[in-house]
């Protein structure tokens, strides 16, 4: 029984505590040496200021921060009790704001502090059945997604739990759907791209080493299990299973019903990174466990679909208080130094949600963001070999994508311009005015261009457009590296390569040009991603050429064609062609410059007649 208990009853004591410039590595040998599972970071005075965890420690000294201070990567939400605080008192601390521990001062001094699991949270007892290390609160999910989530979702996730549970396994929902669903985001819903499910062994056994598909006696991992099953419900999707990750897609394409869907179904599981940017390893684990390795607290946040019960809310690390208080909170000190494109995706969240970036997480991207020119040095200079960041350059790639094609990019952008994170892609890449006005003229672009012409619709895509302006904006040095850092198209690799040739070359043509058929002849070897790139790092009068001829000059065709050259009585023949184009420059230079068709058709008639001669 906990009732009655008070917090010198659960207080650790003395305290392991050092001062904000202590070296990681001084704090970390402190706390192997003397078997700690915490370290306080505290002032001159004794006052705490913030706490480490030996996990903490040890992935800051892995990654290659033993020099930092402990002030660059404590977590600062350690909340003040006094010594005869009461259980309960604490309890409602802990579901109210989720503290990594609460301190226990006397007169404003540290005696002590309690580690969150030395307080059991407090939950209904319908909910006694579910992993203790997950606190779940008294709200339920079943009524929402019933009600909230598309028919055909809500009886995919049902197929999904009958799966599981005939197969032994416990199955939750977790992630951007729960959250959307509680920010009350329908048309999110409506519009759901990702769901994201985790299965759990309910015997807890885990019979898999990390990466098999399937063990010595054939048994697959839960995950492809899963997804195996739905896909003999559902054929029509795409099956495909990553053993390396012991996770499983369902894909589905431009459905009718499901339009485009990627369910993602993974195995409970760790997550460890050799160094920065690599590739996960992964060790199967509990649902607790796996929540733990995640990135931020909002998307944490999760339900049991093989529950009997309503399906409480469990929230592990105050991802409920941080969507009411319109937060994004990181959930460990080192996760944008192992992962970078963290940073992009705490963006990203921010500015499609409207949320702010809570002041330390801020503070842990900043300070990742400064080290990165030399963690990252030989990816930037070019010298070095790619794949000792296997996953880096498709990982930005992704984020930045999903950045620049949503309605917030503009804000998305300015926020990496002011965390200095635009430097993750090259150290010298800042978010300058010229270039600022050069990101709007694509978009300008591109707004005219849906409105009244078809003129900027390529292969390469609006996105795409604004990736290269932003890698145009290097020297060009860098371009090509950057871009080959990113897995960029080999055409567009090629395109920034060559983009000072292009632009020279174009500009000394232009000077030359008297006419609209000039211009077009000239223009015309030239795709349109290039002369867009070119028209947008060019000044305003060649840019002005380029648009004219993008939106109107390359679509004027001739007043006549072949049948109609015949039935005037000329010969066929090579000269059909040469006639045509003729009557082409004839209308781009007005010599042809007729309002109506039929009046064109007159004059193209009589431009003819008096060059060539009828049979």
């Amino acid at each position: 029984m906990t009732q009655g208990l008070t917090a010198i009853d659960l207080m650790v004591s003395p305290v392991q505590s050092v001062s904000p410039t202590t070296t990681i590595g001084t704090a970390h040998s402190l706390l192997h040496q003397q078997d700690g599972t915490d370290v306080l970071i505290v002032s001159h005075q004794d006052y705490p200021l913030g706490q480490l965890s030996r996990h903490d420690l040890d992935m800051a000294v892995h990654y290659g921060f033993a020099h930092a201070h402990v002030q660059d990567f404590m977590r600062c939400d350690c909340i003040a009790v006094t010594a005869d605080t009461p259980i309960a008192e604490m309890q409602a601390l802990v579901a109210d704001s989720n503290p990594a521990s609460l301190v226990v001062l006397e007169h404003d001094r540290l005696v002590g502090y309690i580690p969150r699991h030395r307080i059991p949270p407090v939950s209904p007892a319908s909910f006694t059945d579910l992993d203790p290390a997950i606190p779940a609160i008294p709200l339920f999910l079943r009524p929402l997604l019933h009600q909230r989530l598309p028919s055909h979702l809500w009886q995919l996730l049902n197929h999904a739990a009958d799966f599981a549970i005939h197969q032994g396994l416990q199955l939750y929902l977790i992630g951007g759907a729960i959250r959307d669903l509680l920010l009350g985001s329908a048309d999110e819903l409506l519009q759901l791209h990702d769901i994201d499910l985790v299965v759990e062994p309910a015997d807890g056994q885990y019979p898999l080493a990390s990466g098999e598909a399937a063990s010595s006696d054939g048994t697959i991992h839960p995950a492809l299990q899963l997804a195996m099953a739905l896909h003999q419900l559902y054929p029509e999707a795409k099956l495909q299973g990553h053993s390396q990750f012991q996770t499983a897609d369902l894909l589905w394409h431009s459905h009718p019903i499901f339009n485009n869907l990627c369910v993602d179904i993974a195995t409970a599981r760790t997550e460890f990174y050799s160094h920065p940017a690599d590739n996960p390893q992964v060790r199967p684990c509990t649902i607790a466990q796996d929540l733990h390795r995640r990135d931020f607290t909002i998307n944490t946040l999760a339900t049991r679909l093989t529950s009997h019960d309503q399906m409480p809310l469990l929230d592990a690390f105050g991802g409920y208080r941080d969507l009411q208080a319109a937060t994004v909170r990181v959930l460990h000190p080192t996760s944008f130094i192992e992962d970078p494109t963290r940073i992009y995706r705490a963006v990203r969240f921010s500015a499609k949600l409207g949320f702010q970036l809570e002041s330390r997480t801020e503070h842990y991207i900043r300070y990742a963001v400064a080290q990165f020119p030399q963690m990252f040095a030989p990816l930037f200079s070019g010298k070095g070999d790619r794949r000792q960041w296997p996953a880096l350059g498709s990982r930005l790639k992704n984020e930045l994508k999903y950045i620049l094609k949503s309605p917030n990019w503009q804000s998305a952008l300015k926020l990496l311009a002011d965390l200095d994170a635009l430097t993750c892609l090259h150290p010298t890449l800042k978010l300058t005015p010229r270039l600022w006005h050069r990101l709007r003229l694509i978009h300008r672009c591109f707004l005219i261009a849906s409105r009244h012409s078809p003129s900027i619709s390529t292969s390469v895509t609006y996105w795409e457009y604004l990736l290269e302006t932003l890698i145009a904006d290097l020297e060009p040095q860098y371009r090509s590296i950057v871009a080959r850092n990113l897995q960029c198209s080999l055409e567009s690799c090629d395109r920034l390569d060559r983009l000072e040739h292009y632009q020279q070359e174009i500009t000394d043509g232009l000077k030359q040009c008297d006419r609209p058929s000039q211009v077009v002849h000239l223009l015309k070897p030239y795709n349109t991603a290039t002369l867009v790139i070119v028209g947008v790092y060019s000044d305003q009068s060649v840019r002005k050429q380029i648009w004219r001829y993008l939106s109107y000059w390359r679509f004027i065709t001739s007043p006549l064609d072949g049948s109609d050259l015949q039935a005037l009585g000329y010969q066929p023949g090579k000269q059909f062609r040469q006639m045509l184009e003729e009557l082409v420059v004839a209308v781009l230079d007005g010599t042809i410059n007729a309002d109506s068709p039929e009046e064109q058709r007159h004059q193209a008639e009589q431009f003819l007649s008096a060059r060539y001669t009828r049979f």
